[in-house]
């Protein structure tokens, strides 16, 4: 196996939230895996995660498996998505937290009516917030509150001893 093909799979294996969305969707849906990924959040996302000759349905199975939530794009072209139902479908049915985006004014879909979801129509960065609390991430640090902190003397900073090394996302 090389290890274009390892990391791949490790991806996949590790992911901790899947993106489910309609192909119109597609811009807000790496929007909002950018800033999922700025915030610390592991996310698969078929457009990023799936390589040109993989078997597409294998791959949305085997991140569907591996993931603890599924969070859903809603939007007038998602519930009219097969794709995107079965997504939601397969979530529910191995009782994953599946988490829905109102991302556009639409019907939801019956089998979401129960659960809570966010609003992604008012106010982008506060729904954001929400979404990386529900996943279990605090978001992207405040820099300017830990500036003013500082500036305060309410915080220490940081010294960091040794060179740094980035984690590659």
């Amino acid at each position: 196996m090389s290890l274009s093909v390892k990391i791949a799979s490790m991806a996949t294996q590790n992911a901790s939230a899947f993106l489910s969305y309609a192909r119109e969707d597609s811009d807000v849906a790496l929007r909002i895996t950018a800033d999922l990924k700025a915030a610390g959040a592991t996310v698969w996302l078929d457009q990023l995660a799936i390589r040109p000759g993989q078997q597409w349905d294998r791959e949305v199975e085997q991140a569907l498996d591996s993931c603890s939530a599924v969070v859903i794009i809603l939007s007038p072209a998602a519930v009219q998505s097969d794709h995107v139902m079965d997504e939601v479908a397969y979530g529910l049915r191995e009782q994953k937290t599946v988490i829905p985006l109102l991302l556009q004014q639409c019907r939801i879909p019956l089998q979401l009516t129960r659960l809570q979801y966010i609003d992604f129509t008012v106010d982008y960065e506060e729904a954001l917030k929400v979404l990386c609390s529900a996943l279990g991430f605090d978001g992207p640090p405040d820099l300017e509150k830990i500036a003013r902190q500082f500036h305060e003397g309410t915080t220490r900073p940081l010294v960091v001893k040794g060179p740094l090394k980035f984690k590659q996302h």
